[in-house]
């Protein structure tokens, strides 16, 4: 039975997550031994974990990383880890220094990885599920024959650091996207792997979507209802759909609209809610 490891941030809702959660409740558990590696035991698709995934135990230090230094620092010095207190001051100045949030997350790594620990287990295949830290984790942090990232956007619009990215690129088996066109962009920036990228469609599958379905949603909003969905970042302009519902309701419609996703956009987003009155 081959051993495998997907590695992703966590569960939350997004296009690559639910990909994630549909890919698994199709694999072939009589061929395939399958762990999870998740940074944050956290999301939407929690639940939706085949049980015979096996769910690793997320980084314990991982959270310092993601709530406030001052925090992060007083209770790993009282605990007398100086290493995380030193790594997360170390990321602090990145999170000033950047302004890019991917490239945040990309140069954030370098002292992440000092706080979490490599994964003791070899594997056949290790995946790197989402670009940034789930690839580079697989990279630096797990034994395994073969390694196969995935970058599942456009590489240009993500903003990132391709001279941080292509050691590691370097190292993977094989990098899949989730289009032609991504691949193609992926080609450009990196001409040196070219080799290495190939087209993965994400997978839809049919048993989440009869499940979801069948679920009954308490929903019965007045006036005329819109609902989108996905992932609250910059690249999905939900900011401009908070702009377009203002001049609607300026205008007289009794409109409501429903945005269902998580993402470091929320409170950017709240904010701007608040600001029109909507």
């Amino acid at each position: 039975m081959k051993k495998v490891l997907f590695v992703m941030n966590n569960l939350q809702c997004g296009g690559a997550e639910k990909a994630l959660v549909s890919l698994l409740r199709e694999m072939d558990f009589t061929k395939y031994e399958v762990d999870l590696y998740l940074f944050t035991h956290d999301g939407l698709f929690m639940d939706q974990i085949p049980a015979q995934v096996n769910l690793l135990p997320a980084p314990k230090a991982y959270h310092f990383f993601d709530m406030p230094v001052k925090t992060a620092v007083i209770e790993n010095l009282k605990k007398g880890d100086i290493v995380i207190a030193l790594n997360r001051i170390l990321a602090g100045f990145v999170y000033k220094s950047e302004s890019i949030k991917s490239r945040q997350e990309q140069k954030v790594w370098k002292y992440l990885s000092k706080a979490i620990a490599k994964l003791e287990k070899k594997y056949d295949f290790a995946i790197g599920y989402l670009e940034k830290t789930p690839n580079y984790f697989c990279i630096e942090k797990v034994s395994a024959t073969k390694k196969i990232g995935f970058i599942h956007n456009d590489y240009n619009k993500l903003q990132m650091d391709a001279g941080i990215d292509l050691p590691y690129f370097e190292k993977f088996d094989r990098i899949f996207t989730i289009s032609e066109q991504c691949e193609t962009i992926l080609k450009e920036n990196f001409p040196s792997v070219v080799k290495k990228f190939g087209v993965m469609y994400n997978i839809v599958s049919p048993e989440t979507l009869h499940s979801m379905a069948a679920e009954k949603v308490d929903f019965n909003p007045s006036g005329f209802a819109l609902v989108s969905v996905g992932r609250l970042n910059t690249q999905k302009g939900f900011d401009i759909a908070i702009d377009a519902l203002k001049i609607l309701t300026d205008k007289g419609l009794d409109l409501y609209w429903y945005i269902l996703g998580e993402g470091e956009e929320r409170p950017v987003l709240e904010e701007k809610i608040k600001a029109n009155n909507l």
